[in-house]
């Protein structure tokens, strides 16, 4: 049956999801329902957004280390303990 459904169904792969997404923003970038955006002005937006998923992907793996870290120390803390009653 899972088969079936994945026949009939495909599940998209990496590829097919990044251009998908591509197209999404690119039509939203150039859409003129909300304004007219110049070339200039579009150059910017995706520059702002360059910046901002830059910012994002920093404070996220500032995030990930920090968690690592104190995941670490807590490993320690239970590793002593298991120690201690040994």
């Amino acid at each position: 049956m899972k088969k079936i459904l994945n026949y009939l169904f495909p599940k998209p792969t990496s590829e097919q999801k990044v251009n998908k997404r591509t197209e999404e923003l690119f039509s939203v970038l150039t859409s003129k329902v909300e304004y007219d955006l110049s070339e200039l002005e579009t150059v910017l937006v995706i520059n702002n957004l360059r910046r901002k998923l830059n910012e994002s992907l920093k404070s996220k793996k500032n995030q990930l280390m920090s968690d690592s870290i104190d995941s670490s120390l807590r490993a320690e803390e239970v590793e002593n303990a298991i120690q201690k009653i040994e």
